[in-house]
Formats: structure tokens, sequence, C-alpha cells
């Protein structure tokens, strides 16, 4: 039996995830539904952080989220710890830090998350649903394999393929205002390489509905440190950054960046604008981390593989 992290949300919090209603972060459930003993060193294979992770749909209910019940529309979505991963305790906190990082110090728009608690005080991940309305109903969305006609049903695998060339041309080809967009999308990518995602497939991309009924690249989400719970490479798209499968080397990372920006049709002068600008927050990252509610072992890491990104970037510029 552990103690919740904390017992109530910030006022900010109760505002951007439940318009100012006064929620409890304790679940009116006694403890997850992966209640096991298994050791923490437990990986099942090559199986992606995001094959591991079960989503449940969750309402709020009076001061109290619940499951949705069937037929019934849930605002929320639900990541409790997965049955077995490596540190698979932190992969909560891992997330909502991650995701709070990518916004307050590189600027992205995310999607609005924090931790809730079972009974037992055991975290697990809440996100809110970017394309979900209060009223229940429901703005366009799709993912960028959908978009890009790639099916994924049945083929879990298919999500990985291509690269980050071609999910820019699947962007510019159907959003509006398609540079901003794409800057935007540089932007995502950057982030995810620097905190260490390798699970960004082209399923966790998506452009949303606007309140004018064009389509923008939605709120980033599951943004997390997947090496700390899987040995992954550097993108998660089989070909990387360019659609012909350009190898790229570590040692000249941000050189590649810039060509990657330069092909996908990015002023160089704003790619450089924005890795410098993303590489001066290391130092803040590294007190954040330091000062998280990740277990040591997994803050240890996690400082360790984000050096050696942070590293890599600057080769090049």
């Amino acid at each position: 039996m552990n103690t919740p992290l904390f017992s109530e949300y910030s006022p900010a919090d109760c505002r951007r995830l439940f318009d100012g209603q006064n929620i409890s972060p304790i679940l009116p459930y006694e403890s997850s539904p992966f209640n096991d003993e298994e050791s923490e060193t437990d990986s099942p294979g090559c199986i992606s952080v995001s094959g591991a992770q079960e989503k449940y749909s969750l309402v709020s209910d009076g001061h109290f989220l619940r499951y949705a019940k069937q037929g019934e529309q849930g605002l929320y979505i639900l990541k409790p710890r997965p049955h077995r991963m490596k540190l698979r305790m932190d992969m909560p906190v891992n997330e909502w830090q991650s995701m709070r990082w990518a916004r307050e110090l590189f600027g992205l728009p995310v999607a609005e998350c924090s931790l809730c608690f079972y009974g037992d005080g055991e975290p697990a991940y809440l996100v809110r649903r970017f394309d979900v309305k209060p009223d229940g109903s429901k703005r366009r969305m799709e993912d960028l394999a959908a978009l890009g006609n790639i099916p994924t049903q049945g083929n879990s695998g298919s999500k990985y393929e291509g690269s980050y060339e071609e999910l820019a041309s699947i962007i510019a080809c159907y959003s509006v205002a398609p540079r901003i967009q794409l800057m935007l999308f540089f932007q995502y990518v950057v982030v995810n390489y620097l905190l260490c995602n390798g699970d960004a497939h082209m399923k966790n991309f998506a452009l949303l509905e606007d309140d004018s009924g064009g389509m923008v690249l939605a709120p980033a989400y599951d943004v997390m440190n997947t090496r700390l719970h899987v040995e992954d490479s550097d993108f998660a798209l089989s070909r990387g950054l360019f659609a012909d499968g350009q190898s790229v080397s570590r040692s000249g990372m941000g050189a590649h960046f810039l060509y990657w920006a330069e092909r996908i049709g990015l002023p160089r002068k704003a790619a450089v604008r924005y890795l410098r600008k993303a590489l001066s927050q290391q130092k803040k990252l590294e007190q954040q981390i330091h000062a998280s509610l990740l277990s040591k072992k997994a803050l240890h890491s996690y400082l360790y593989h984000i050096r050696e990104r942070f590293l890599h970037l600057q080769k090049g510029l």
C-alpha cells in the first residue's frame, strides 16, 4: 500500500482538465487491473511501449472519475502502468512529466494531462481527450496513418513504416496553413528526439478539426522517454527522417535535422533558431528531472539518455 503522490489537483489543473470542477485524483477503485508482483526487470521481448499499455475511458461523476459504461462517451483516457515492462511503475509519471516538459520547456501544445491514483496509492496517467467537446460532441480527427492510407488494423507494425519526411508530405496535403503546421511538426519531432521517445509512430501524430473547420496538427500526445522501459531506436519510423531511408549519424544529428527541415520546405534560419532554443533548455530540463517524481533508478536513466541526445543534436549546427 502506497501513499498517493498528491491528494488534490491544483487550481490550474482543475481549470485545464475539468473546466474548473473540483475532481478528486483518487479513483473509486482499490487497485489497478495489474496488481501483480512480477519483477520490475521483466520485459516482453521487443514489444513496444504502446503495445504494452492498456487504455480505459473515464467520465467525471460528481467529484470523482470512474470507468465509462458501455455506450457512454468518456472525456478522459486512463493508462495504468502495464502488466510487464522494465521500470513499469515509473511509466505513468514518466509520461506525465515528459508531457509537462514538452509544454513548459519546449513550447509545444500538448494534451491536458496529470496523474490519478487507485485506492492503494498506485499512480495512473490521466489525459483529457481533445477530440471530444464538453457537450460530448466530437471534432473530426485523423491520425497520419489513416490520412496516408496505411492499413494498421491487424498489422500494428505498419504504423512504424515510412519516414518523418513522408508524414510531413501528408500534413502539407491535408492541413490549413501548411507552412505553420510543418514548423510545428518539426518541433514535435525534435522534442520527441530529445526526450528519447522511440514510439513516435505515425498514429501518434494527427490532424484535428479547428473551430473554423480546417485541419491543423493536434496537440502532442503519448510523449515519454521510452528508453526507461525498452531498448528502441532513435526514431520510431523505419526509414527515420528521410523518405529515401538515408542513414544518419549521431555525430552529426544537428546537421541531419537541418537538412530534413529544408527537404520538408522550412527555412533553414527558422530551423536553426528552434534547435538552438531547444538545446538551451538542457540545464532547466536536468533540474526538472532531478526534482521529478521518478524513482531514483528511472531518474538517473532519464538523465543519462537525454544528455546523449542533447550532445548529438549540437553536432553540425
